[in-house]
């Protein structure tokens, strides 16, 4: 069967946000709801529930049938919808609606449906857990709720598309509020207007509706507004913060506010924190300590912080952006350390190439590869890759494809303590299976070298003996300490 353009089109965007397993059908007035499957197929079904298809797509462009919709798991970003509905004659959600895009949410997708109106928006989940998101969308519809109708406007919000959530082990299931899919009145127009749509971070956009919303719960002492702070959420508050802001926790535990403000320093820093720095940024925010032994507890508490957060932060997938963050530190330490670059490389080896090599194996560092004997290995190909990823993404004119060049920066680094080679080896298959490069960690003269210790201490490593015979099967020993020689 043969679908028109704007149909494929309208297809393929919905399908990187939507769930095709897990979606609802209706008449074109709402009625005659239904969804495609019931909860238990959703958990213990040896067959899959029936996959939206184009075919029902372009039904829902026909206007024969609507289409409800609910996230999917699987993507980086959830299509949401804050719907403004006039079911009680309210008479002003398009109203409501432009007041929401103009004052918090100009990224947003604004369209009329027969019953109000909708502003459609795609939020950055990453890695955050799927029943977070559920509670931060109930968290996020409340405080729309309490600006919205301090603005004057009656028609009431609801924040829909999120997720359904499962639990196997207990044969539980939480199915998401759907919502219907945009239905694009004006066709192509409205689908340029779609694919346009650019992720939203929900530490930038949406701080200010939760400042707002206090600000009106502080006038009216409304405590059952304050019960649900937006600054309670975990993941998705700090999700890709750029603007260096944390979060000011209300709750009276200590404990909770230093592991809640290390991790959002990961996220804003894209590296761990030392404890020196997490202190500062703790005593920012909620001020100094008042004793000796008050300032034992905090640094106790900021220790058992930064060590529980280093069991699940990769700093190998942190985003390339990170780069720009980490520069200054980094040129710092190569000024202070990197002063002999004498090298065999027949041209100049920059402060910046140094600063782009060791980025690679600071990163490398902190990540957990996918088997123990690639664990900490740094191939040429590796420092090659990130010099063209940092040209393509327009952070540095510098290259790096010349294995000289690679090896003069290794060799400088290495003398300057910055970066350590742990295991000298490398092992060419030779038979179109990818062999295992050195491996190299940050030195004893890196700033995080005491996070990178305890960071290692139960990361498996397997390391290539000394005396491997690389026309044979590599032999491997394993070592337990993760600094120790091969």
């Amino acid at each position: 069967m043969k679908y028109d353009t704007l149909t494929r089109r309208y297809a393929k965007w919905l399908y990187r946000y939507i769930d095709r397993f897990d979606w609802a059908a209706s008449l074109p007035d709402g009625s005659n709801y239904h969804r495609n499957c019931e909860n238990w197929k959703l958990i213990d079904s040896p067959f899959p529930p029936q996959k939206l298809t184009q075919t029902t797509v372009e039904q829902h462009l026909n206007r024969t049938t609507k289409l409800h919709y609910l996230s999917s798991k699987q993507a980086d970003n959830a299509l949401i919808a804050l719907d403004f509905d006039e079911h009680h004659e309210e008479g002003d959600s398009q109203d409501a609606a432009m007041y929401v895009q103009e004052h918090y949410l100009p990224d947003t997708f604004l369209e009329r449906t027969p019953h109000g109106c909708r502003l459609f928006y795609l939020l950055a989940i990453g890695n955050c857990q799927r029943a977070n998101v559920n509670d931060y969308l109930a968290a996020l519809e409340h405080q729309l709720s309490i600006v919205v109708k301090d603005a004057g406007f009656k028609s009431p919000i609801e924040v829909l598309g999120g997720y359904t959530v499962t639990d196997r082990r207990i044969g539980n299931i939480s199915r998401g509020q759907t919502a219907s899919i945009p239905m694009i009145w004006n066709g192509m127009a409205d689908m340029d207007r779609l694919e346009a749509l650019q992720p939203i971070y929900a530490a930038e956009a949406f701080q200010s509706i939760y400042n707002d919303a206090c600000s009106v719960v502080g006038d009216t002492g409304d405590t059952t507004a304050a019960s649900t702070p937006y600054t309670s959420l975990d993941v998705y508050v700090a999700q890709g913060n750029r603007t260096g802001t944390f979060r000011t926790m209300n709750n009276t535990d200590a404990f909770d506010r230093m592991v809640k403000l290390c991790f959002d320093y990961t996220v804003v820093n894209k590296r761990m924190p030392d404890c020196s720095e997490l202190l500062e940024r703790y005593a920012t925010l909620y001020g100094p300590s008042s004793s000796p032994d008050h300032e034992q507890r905090r640094i106790q508490r900021a220790e058992h912080a930064i060590k529980g957060r280093a069991k699940t932060f990769d700093e190998s997938k942190a985003a390339e952006s990170g780069y720009e963050t980490a520069k200054p530190k980094l040129l710092e330490a190569i000024a202070k350390y990197a002063t002999d670059k004498s090298h065999k490389y027949d041209r100049s080896i920059s402060d910046e190439d140094l600063a782009i090599g060791l980025y690679l194996v600071q990163r490398n560092s902190f990540g957990i590869a996918d088997t123990p004997k690639l664990q900490y290995t740094c191939p040429n190909n590796a420092f090659t890759k990130m010099f063209d990823t940092l040209r393509v993404d327009g952070l540095t004119s510098r290259c790096g494809k010349n294995r000289r060049k690679l090896v003069a920066i290794k060799t400088i680094l290495e003398r300057a303590k910055l970066i350590e080679c742990v295991d000298a080896e490398w092992v060419h298959y030779g038979d179109g299976r990818a062999g295992l490069g050195k491996k190299y960690t940050i030195g004893r003269n890196h700033w995080r070298y005491a996070d990178f210790v305890r960071f290692s201490e139960d990361v498996p490593v397997v390391y290539v003996k000394p005396s491997l015979n690389s026309s044979q099967d590599p032999e491997f020993v394993t070592l337990t300490d993760g600094l120790a020689s091969p």
